[in-house]
């Protein structure tokens, strides 16, 4: 709790027209609101974030809305289609949300849930925890163009640098590589632990585990390793090489790649995610139960935060990060508005309810906010666009 001589220090630079810690919305937007959102992290790094995509800034309405089972995992929007997993499998739904193909569960009821895809060039890669595995799909009608056994398959698909290969990783600690264009395997490797988090950077996948493991994999061999205090909920990769882990109960890590590779450069206690950072050039931002935490890149450490009950992936697009929770969706600036460390005026810029828990996370594309809204005992589970 802030005290009381620092939030009237703070209404003292208000009162005569301080800009300290301001983010006005005169500041520039993103403009293209076509942008696709191709994998549940959005991109091969994982950092949630289109610099130039725009999702809806000073308000929000319901474009349209659909029952669905319940949500299993993060939307993913690319070309002219929104991907959905579900407890009943993967749907599809074109922009306007009328349904298209399902991928339907296993016959024999094994499948407990499937990753969202990482689609490219008329290809969905999927991952399942039944015996098909990965399996790549036509985006236009589902059709399968290939399976490979790897075995239960806990991360969504990520790829390298061009699309010639994807990553995976599995609950019983195995990273594949596998051939993009006919489902070969590459190479594999083992980590200690189920893989909870997965990212790219060129040749080299950065896996982040349940046993609180980070790893550098390159062509099956262990670049480096480092142990965290926690299991590694995320992990997003910035320019230059640095990586970003957070973990359940121990904070924020930015961890240094090449010569010193592993080291901490910075450690923040108070900035875990639930289920994805958002990574910009200038911050890390994370939130969870305990609220929304923004952190330097820069080694400045925290730099605001606001409290609330954050359930979901957020995503970032233009100056506006978007957070789900228990009561809805909320969009914040991502300065943080006008203040003083903690002590924050006008950081939100909208709110809405959606009925229900925000679950999984969220994705922008196409001037919208995709959110999978959970089902209660007085309400069915839906798939929300919201612009």
């Amino acid at each position: 709790m802030p005290s009381r001589r620092r939030v009237l220090a703070s209404l003292g630079l208000l009162a005569t027209g301080g800009c300290l810690g301001h983010d006005s919305d005169a500041d520039p937007a993103a403009t293209d609101s076509q942008t696709d959102w191709p994998l549940p992290d959005c991109d091969a790094g994982g950092t949630s974030y289109v610099p130039d995509s725009v999702g809806p800034r000073s308000d929000a309405s319901e474009r349209w809305r659909r029952t669905v089972p319940q949500p299993t995992g993060r939307p993913v929007v690319a070309g002219d289609r929104v991907y959905l997993p579900t407890l009943g499998g993967l749907r599809t739904f074109a922009l306007d949300g009328s349904p298209g193909w399902t991928l339907a569960p296993a016959e024999d009821r094994s499948t407990t849930w499937m990753t969202g895809p990482a689609v490219h060039d008329g290809t969905a890669y999927v991952g399942t925890d039944d015996d098909r595995s990965l399996l790549a799909l036509s985006t236009a009608d589902g059709s399968e163009q290939w399976r490979t056994a790897v075995g239960d398959v806990s991360v969504a698909p990520v790829p390298d640098h061009d699309w010639e290969s994807v990553f995976v990783g599995t609950r019983d600690g195995t990273v594949a590589r596998i051939d993009a264009a006919d489902g070969t395997v590459r190479w594999t490797a083992s980590v200690f632990g189920a893989v909870t988090s997965l990212a790219t950077s060129r040749d080299i996948a950065y896996v982040g585990t349940e046993a609180g493991e980070v790893y550098a994999l390159f062509d099956a061999k262990g670049l480096w390793r480092r142990k965290l205090p926690g299991s590694v909920v995320d992990v997003a990769l910035g320019n230059g090489g640095p990586v970003y882990a957070t973990t359940f109960g121990g904070g924020t890590f930015e961890l240094a790649d090449g010569l010193h590779a592993g080291r901490t450069r910075w450690h923040v206690e108070s900035g875990p995610a639930k289920d994805s950072l958002v990574l910009t050039d200038d911050t890390v931002y994370g939130a969870d139960g305990g609220g929304l935490v923004a952190m330097s890149r820069h080694g400045e450490g925290r730099q605001w935060s606001v409290d609330g009950s954050f359930a979901a992936g957020m995503a970032g697009a233009g100056d506006t990060l978007y957070v789900g929770g228990e009561n809805g969706v909320s969009a914040y600036r991502m300065g943080g508005g006008i203040g003083l460390g903690d002590v924050r005026f006008d950081a939100r810029r909208w709110h809405l309810d959606v009925g229900g828990s925000v679950v999984r996370g969220l994705a922008v594309a196409d001037d919208a906010l995709f959110v999978p809204v959970s089902g209660t005992s007085a309400s069915e589970a839906a798939f929300v666009a919201l612009s």
